[in-house]
């Protein structure tokens, strides 16, 4: 049984959830690439709590609009799993796109960001509980992930516009995309 619950209003709020969220961290991620030494620590765990953060409530806001019939709730520890993830992988990924000295780094930024909004994603839905057997299609789960590396690539290169808001919009827009993408 196929949801289109990304229709739905939740799947609305959760994608501008992720659009703002990716906005908000990308804006703090400018703020860690302006700062040198330990005075860029603190904007990047701004960055990667908002990033992570918002990854993870997106998610969960989403799941709000998901009915597969049965009742549903969710494992406190592979929640907090999740969101465990969706916080180490955006500071990783937000680590490396800071760096000034070495552009590549951004690639590896992308592959960890996209991985991270991947894992927290897959153990969230391994969180439910409900009676509801759920069948995952390989092919989808590999598209989904490709699709989360992929765009969290392109926003981080995005990113570096400085200055323009057009291309922070963009950037956003995309990182935003990535992560509801990869959800949807």
């Amino acid at each position: 049984m196929h949801h289109l619950h990304f229709l739905s209003v939740y799947g609305a709020l959760s994608t501008l959830v992720a659009i703002f969220t990716a906005w908000t961290a990308l804006d703090l991620l400018d703020q860690v690439r302006e700062r040198h030494g330990s005075a860029r620590l603190p904007w990047l765990i701004a960055a990667s709590a908002a990033m992570g953060g918002g990854i993870w409530s997106m998610h969960f806001i989403a799941m709000l609009g998901f009915d597969p019939g049965p009742s549903i709730g969710y494992d406190p520890v592979l929640t907090l799993t999740s969101l465990g993830l969706a916080l180490v992988g955006t500071t990783l990924a937000l680590f490396a796109a800071a760096s000034k000295k070495h552009r590549g780094l951004l690639l590896v930024g992308g592959l960890v960001m996209g991985l991270s909004i991947a894992a927290m994603h897959y153990v969230g839905m391994a969180a439910i509980r409900t009676n509801a057997i759920f069948i995952y299609n390989p092919s989808l789960v590999l598209a989904s992930i490709f699709i989360g590396i992929g765009a969290s690539t392109a926003a981080l290169f995005a990113s570096e516009h400085e200055g323009s808001p057009l291309w922070r919009f963009l950037a956003a827009f995309v990182l935003g995309l990535a992560v509801v993408g990869m959800h949807y």
